[in-house]
C-alpha cells in the first residue's frame, strides 16, 4: 500500500502589484505574500460528500487510505484578494509542496485551474473550471 499523494499549499501567492495609475519607475516591485482563506476537497469515492473547512495537507490525484481502497481528489482554495481592488495585478505564482506521493515511480503532474466559487463542492457538484492556469516554471 502506497502513501497518499498529498500537497500542502504552501498558502503563499507572490503578487506583483502596483496601485493607482501613474507610478514612477522607482517605485520598483511590490511583493505581497497571500494565504488561503480556505479549502475544500472532493472525493470520487464519495462523490456526494463535501470536504470543507479541512486542515492539514489536501489530496489531490490517485491515492489509498489507511483500509487500501483507492480514492481521486481534487482540491480547491480561496483567496482573499480584496486588498488589491483598485489596483493593478501584474503577475501572480502559486508554490505547493507535495508532502507524500502513492508511487514515487509514476510521473505526476499537477494543474491548476480557476474556477466558479463555491463553499461545499462534491465530486457530483464540483464547480465549473474557467481557465487553466500556465503550468510549473511559467513565470521564470
Amino acid at each position: 500500500m502506497g502513501k497518499p499523494r498529498r500537497l500542502l499549499l504552501a498558502a503563499v501567492v507572490s503578487v506583483l502589484a502596483v496601485l493607482g495609475t501613474a507610478v514612477p519607475a522607482s517605485a520598483g516591485r511590490t511583493d505581497t505574500l497571500v494565504t488561503r482563506s480556505s479549502w475544500a476537497y472532493t472525493d470520487q469515492r464519495a462523490p456526494r460528500t463535501p470536504f470543507a473547512g479541512g486542515t492539514g495537507d489536501a489530496p489531490v490525484g490517485s491515492w489509498r487510505d489507511a483500509d487500501g481502497a483507492s480514492h481521486v481528489s481534487k482540491s480547491y482554495y480561496t483567496f482573499d484578494l480584496g486588498q488589491f481592488r483598485g489596483g493593478q495585478v501584474f503577475a501572480a505564482e502559486v508554490f505547493v509542496a507535495e508532502t507524500s506521493a502513492e508511487d514515487c515511480s509514476k510521473p505526476r503532474s499537477t494543474e491548476l485551474w480557476r474556477v466558479d466559487p463555491t463553499g461545499k463542492p462534491t465530486w457530483f457538484q464540483a464547480p465549473a473550471e474557467r481557465a487553466k492556469q500556465p503550468g510549473p516554471g511559467a513565470l521564470d
